[in-house]
């Protein structure tokens, strides 16, 4: 291992701990507030898990806690492995950058001997502790095969050749998505992310795929229970939001463009307020339809206190979106991921113990806009 290599390694930290200092008051607070949210939903989930669940069966905190572990693991591999195949191909990245500089093909290579096992050990790490300290007590073959199985879907992910999809996504990303017409401000602002999350980001594709799929498990299940109704509802909301959340985090890398173009903070967030509601009424009914299918053709009747309690439930996470998105940054994803989960079982659960809950929704709005006012331009 060259003396170089381990240099330009130390340089690539040094840049990451330099943009901490240059902003530390910000970085500070965030990264304050980001251990209080952590710790908070360690907290609640332990509890139920550890504490709920185990009251009612060993066996079912057992398999859950098997299933969950596994779900786990296996997104933290392609997280793990996503990321650092970003970092390769961003032509920004230190990487790349030392390699435009002209250094010696063997120094990267060495580079990046150093860089991936560290970056994977930053994802690794937290699942461990979560997944072998706090879910299962798994023997220390299973332990090891785990690892290894995280390790070859991490390397797969890292070293795949880049397919065709990757290579049209970036020339599609430079095609106008948007027709050869005159649009409103706020009608263009609305309708290229209605079609960016539609046809572009394929994080977001795949959130509201899933949000589909648990709004479609309610037309096929025999006789559900209310409570495993509205959770699947929710579920299916929660899904939407993040789909919303990895679009923000898309738009604030770039949005020094639209503040250029008289974007004020004001227009972003009545854009994000419509896109919310749109995707979230539509999530909320998809889920009240299919319940509501199910519900005639087992039992006859339907509730329409329950297809209420469906609606709002799987409108409220995405609602919470724009009301929470500026509260710390809405660049950082697994931040606002924590957030949305935490804020909609809060609200969530007040609308379902009664519909007078769903007050709650233009008290959060308001709170929502007072508290976020301005702060568009400094993301």
């Amino acid at each position: 291992m060259s003396f170089r290599a381990r240099f330009l390694y130390y340089l690539s930290y040094s840049s990451l701990v330099k943009r901490i200092r240059y902003d530390l008051a910000k970085e500070t607070v965030i990264g304050f507030c980001s251990l209080i949210i952590i710790s908070l939903f360690y907290y609640i989930f332990n509890d139920f898990l550890n504490i709920e669940i185990q009251k009612i069966s060993l066996k079912m905190r057992d398999s859950f806690a098997y299933y969950l572990a596994n779900a786990i693991i296996l997104l933290s591999a392609i997280a793990a492995g996503r990321s650092i195949r970003s970092e390769r191909l961003d032509s920004r990245s230190c990487g790349n950058a030392f390699k435009y500089l002209g250094e010696d093909p063997k120094v990267l290579r060495d580079y990046w001997l150093l860089r991936i096992p560290s970056k994977i050990l930053m994802f690794y790490i937290p699942t461990w502790f979560v997944c072998f300290y706090s879910l299962v007590d798994w023997p220390w073959v299973q332990i090891a095969i785990s690892v290894i199985g995280m390790l070859v879907i991490s390397l797969a992910l890292i070293f795949y050749p880049n397919s065709r999809g990757e290579q049209s996504e970036t020339r599609a990303s430079n095609r106008s998505i948007l027709k050869n017409r005159v649009y409103s401000a706020s009608s263009a602002l609305l309708i290229w992310r209605l079609k960016q999350l539609f046809k572009r980001n394929r994080l977001a594709q795949v959130c509201l795929l899933t949000s589909t799929l648990f709004s479609a498990s309610l037309l096929v299940l025999p006789n559900p229970i209310e409570a495993f109704v509205v959770f699947l509802s929710l579920i299916a909301g929660i899904q939407v939001a993040f789909a919303l959340s990895f679009q923000v985090a898309s738009d604030l890398s770039y949005s020094w463009i639209e503040k250029n173009l008289g974007v004020s903070h004001e227009h972003y967030l009545a854009t994000l307020f419509k896109l919310s509601l749109i995707l979230g009424s539509l999530s909320g009914t998809t889920s009240m339809i299919f319940y509501g299918i199910n519900n005639i053709l087992i039992l006859g009747n339907v509730s329409w206190q329950i297809l209420l309690k469906i609606f709002f439930i799987g409108m409220t996470p995405a609602f919470m979106v724009p009301n929470i998105i500026f509260q710390i940054d809405g660049r950082r994803t697994f931040i606002q991921i924590l957030n949305i989960i935490l804020a909609s079982l809060f609200v969530g659960t007040a609308i379902f113990a009664n519909l007078a809950g769903v007050l709650l929704l233009p008290l959060i709005a308001y709170y929502g806009v007072t508290s976020q006012q301005g702060r568009f331009y400094r993301a």
